[in-house]
């Protein structure tokens, strides 16, 4: 009998969907900064929430393809505490439409969660034996989308590309080919990648230290976890010498050296050395909204606390000395929907329910970095692991990031299967030694 050919959803690939939604939603990005850089002059902070709309928009066609694979499946504890996050989101809607929230707000947010939520559906639905024999297939394709947005990352000086860079996922291929199970000559990419994340040129052409704190701090909690899931734990001595070299090296650099590097970088070694905060706008920032975001809460009353204000509540930041808030929100500046501090910006939506149930899923995702064995660790279920780290490290002073990413979900059941795989081989161990 001849055998019938696999249809797109029926693939025993269980990196494809992964694989797809990677290409779609970066090469969604890229095009759509350049629609709105050069077709609507809408340019950095005032183009992300609209490429963020449009990479929703991929992300959600791509699932479309595979939603048929949908069995109900939903998987481990991390895919079952999203789901719990999730049918709090939908009480912080209703939330947010009785209190007359930001309409745009709500609905984009309802947009990320479901994306992820659709995510752990889909990726729950492959079985243990679809991921046999995918390992270079899915390494090539991660090398693919890597080398694309190393591209893109140095025709920035060029064209104006900077709202399509996803910075956590090009963190994360940085993590992931420095330090993965891979080949030896996956390793320059990722020395490219990093030069490239860290290393600018100015305009009169020298070189530069750029980047922002957020990144140095997901690359360094990523190199930590990696070593962490690899049981190469000789790496965690070094790595932790790291911040107190650069601490002292920070204290020992003169003015006229700090002065040549990047903004973010420029206002992190000042403050390291005694300036004051007042003195650095865009960090005073952050604070400045942990304070309106209070203020909206106490004046809501204890409810506030327990359960937040709903999706797309806002704060009046119409005070601040930034000149980027007015071009960073769509709503103006007196409705500013993004609160950079992660935990400050679960708390003001969801409050301490939701923060609690956040906190529950990070802490279970740094339980199953020890769970799942070094030695049957494939680089899908490695570059998931990375990717939630990087993400969250990344997002602890730049929340958007974390609620809009479209590969969370994917991730999170990735995590969860490769922890039910160890449990099932230790388990069968247990069981052949027991009958002999």
């Amino acid at each position: 009998m001849i055998s019938q050919p696999k249809s797109f959803v029926g693939s025993s690939d269980g990196t494809k969907f992964l694989r797809y939604m990677l290409f779609a939603v970066t090469m969604t990005g890229v095009l759509s900064s350049l629609v709105l850089a050069y077709g609507m002059n809408l340019r950095g902070f005032e183009s992300i929430p609209y490429v963020n709309l449009a990479t929703t928009a991929a992300a959600l066609s791509v699932q479309c393809f595979f939603l048929g694979r949908v069995r109900g499946v939903v998987g481990g504890p991390l895919s079952k505490i999203y789901l719990l996050n999730f049918i709090f989101v939908v009480v912080a809607t209703i939330i947010g439409l009785l209190l007359k929230n930001s309409l745009i707000h709500i609905l984009a947010w309802l947009g990320y969660f479901t994306v992820n939520l659709l995510s752990v559906l889909i990726q729950n639905s492959y079985s243990n034996t679809d991921y046999s024999g995918s390992d270079e297939r899915f390494v090539s394709a991660l090398a693919i989308c890597a080398a694309l947005m190393l591209i893109v990352k140095l025709l920035t000086k060029v064209l104006d590309l900077s709202s399509s860079l996803d910075s956590v996922l090009l963190l994360t291929f940085v993590v992931f080919f420095l330090s993965g199970p891979l080949p030896a000559r996956y390793r320059l990419l990722g020395g490219l990648l990093l030069g490239s994340s860290l290393i600018g040129v100015t305009e009169t052409g020298a070189w530069q230290l750029e980047g922002n704190r957020a990144s140095y701090v997901a690359i360094y909690v990523g190199l930590l976890a990696a070593a962490v899931f690899q049981r190469q734990l000789v790496r965690l001595l070094p790595l932790a010498i790291v911040p107190v070299l650069l601490y002292f090296v920070a204290l020992s650099l003169d003015r006229a050296v700090v002065d040549g590097f990047s903004r973010n970088i420029r206002e992190a070694v000042l403050l390291i050395q005694g300036d004051s905060l007042s003195s650095h706008v865009a960090t005073q920032q952050r604070f400045y909204e942990v304070d309106k975001v209070m203020d909206d809460v106490n004046e809501a009353g204890p409810i506030a606390y327990v359960i937040g204000l709903g999706l797309g509540r806002t704060i009046d930041m119409s005070a601040s000395r930034d000149d980027s808030v007015q071009s960073a929100s769509i709503t103006g500046a007196d409705k500013v929907n993004n609160v950079h501090f992660l935990h400050v910006a679960i708390f003001h939506k969801f409050g301490l329910i939701g923060l609690a149930l956040h906190a529950l899923m990070w802490l279970t995702i740094a339980l199953h970095l020890f769970s799942v064995s070094a030695r049957n660790c494939r680089p899908v279920v490695f570059f998931g692991a990375l990717y939630l780290v990087v993400c969250i490290a990344y997002s602890a002073s730049a929340s958007i990031t974390y609620f809009s990413s479209p590969y969370l979900g994917i991730c999170l059941a990735l995590l969860d299967q490769a922890v039910a795989r160890h449990f099932q081989m230790r388990l069968h161990m247990k069981t052949r030694l027991a009958q002999r």
